[in-house]
């Protein structure tokens, strides 16, 4: 049957409408079910079956048709014909694969430099998560606008596997959850893309917060007090912090950040919610055995800095109503 859209054809002038283009055709295509015409070289029916043989000539020529109509623009034919394409061809595969090659100008070498690039990728090799995420959407953008150029885009469960491979180094436990989902096939891109998203939203929660107490605790010479107790005593009420949440006073040498009864706003509560903690939280682990244990006691970080205003001392479990986590990153 014939299309029964009213969204018109443009003509093709050259790189600059060719997504525009591109898109209408297809959705013409999609429409009548004949999309597979410019996928794929469709293979002719047996001469014995003359019907199929009869819908295949005429989808042909019907994809063909519509094609063509958009490319008389005299720029653009010139160039399909001198890259050796006849307007009497018949063939809407050739047809739809030349005009990709001449007019979108993404060469074979670019394509294979995106994909060996999407391939090695590697979060350590970048600043931030949203950094990474941003060059995956990047790549995977460019490798579906190829693949599609070239014959058809790589599925989408391959683009969250690989992705999911490439995290598995630096968030191992992140990791694990994710590939028991893959397995469940619980793991679309779309909450891939959410998880990695929310990963960087406390990743930079915590660089902030960690960077207010940095400043802080400048010019502060001296370790922790005895025992490392965040509300311990001190012998001036000047080297104090009050938290404005808790009401709680801390020395200014600890790295007061986030704990279970308050944390920044939209935070994670790590303790509560372990399988959604950064993996660079060194107790990330002992929570979620706590936590799938039942165990009441909690692990808590309390990170005291050194004189220098940099170091990090060693976590100490206390009690949940002391309890203060380090960022971790």
């Amino acid at each position: 049957m014939g299309s029964e859209l009213k969204a018109t054809i443009p003509v093709l002038k050259g790189e600059n409408n060719y997504e525009a283009w591109a898109s209408i055709i297809r959705f013409h295509l999609r429409y009548d079910d004949l999309e597979n015409y410019i996928d794929e070289d469709v293979e002719a029916p047996a001469d014995t079956d003359v019907e199929a043989k009869k819908k295949w000539n005429r989808d042909r020529i019907r994809v063909s048709i519509m094609i063509q109509e958009s490319l008389n623009d005299p720029k653009v034919s010139t160039k399909l014909q001198a890259a050796g394409w006849e307007y009497h061809t018949g063939d809407p595969y050739k047809t739809w694969t030349t005009v990709r090659k001449v007019i979108k100008h993404e060469s074979e070498e670019a394509i294979s430099s995106y994909l060996e690039e999407y391939t090695h990728l590697n979060r350590k090799t970048f600043d931030t998560m949203e950094a990474f995420v941003a060059k995956v959407h990047y790549l995977r953008n460019k490798l579906d606008s190829a693949h599609t150029q070239w014959g058809g885009k790589l599925p989408e469960g391959f683009h969250t596997t690989h992705i999911v491979n490439c995290l598995k180094a630096g968030y191992p436990t992140n990791h694990m959850f994710w590939e028991k989902a893959l397995a469940k096939k619980e793991l679309p891109w779309t909450k891939l893309m959410e998880d990695l998203n929310g990963i960087s939203k406390r990743e930079t929660e915590g660089v902030r917060f960690a960077s207010i107490e940095v400043k802080g605790a400048k010019g502060n010479k001296g370790n922790n007090p005895s025992g490392n107790n965040p509300s311990g005593n001190t012998t001036n009420n000047g080297n104090k912090i009050k938290c404005d949440k808790c009401q709680r006073s801390y020395p200014k040498s600890w790295a007061h950040q986030s704990c279970g009864h308050h944390y920044p706003p939209g935070g994670i509560c790590w303790t509560c919610n372990p399988e959604q903690a950064p993996d660079t939280w060194a107790y990330k682990k002992t929570a979620l055995e706590r936590k799938a244990s039942g165990s009441s006691e909690s692990i808590a970080t309390t990170a005291a800095l050194s004189n220098t205003g940099s170091g990090i001392a060693n976590p100490t479990k206390v009690g949940s109503s002391n309890l203060l986590f380090s960022t971790g990153i």
